[in-house]
């Protein structure tokens, strides 16, 4: 392996802009993960305007994700990917929405 080799698998961020399908995904990806960051900090700071203890019921919320992610798994193999895109915008937006009235 020679310099000019190791110059040309070089990757930098720019990468991942480089052909206009691999920009849409890298650009949906970051998108994603922002929202889902953003969702879960918006849920996790709003467990204090809640009347009860706040150890109590971030245990309850913790409690909550291992059957959600199993949940999620079962889907994704039962349904397989493809089939799960209509209802994820769905569900996004639902969640979305009862986060949105639940902090206002």
């Amino acid at each position: 392996m020679d310099a000019t080799d190791s110059a040309q698998n070089s990757y930098r961020v720019s990468s991942l802009f480089r052909t206009p399908r691999l920009r849409r995904h890298s650009i949906l990806m970051i998108a994603s993960w922002v929202l889902v960051t953003t969702l879960f900090d918006c849920h996790i700071r709003n467990i204090t305007n809640l009347n009860y203890s706040i150890y109590a019921t971030f245990t309850l919320s913790s409690a909550l994700e291992l059957p959600a992610d199993l949940l999620a798994v079962w889907g994704i193999d039962s349904l397989g990917r493809r089939k799960g895109d209509p209802t994820g915008l769905f569900k996004l937006t639902s969640v979305t929405s009862c986060d949105i009235y639940v902090v206002s």
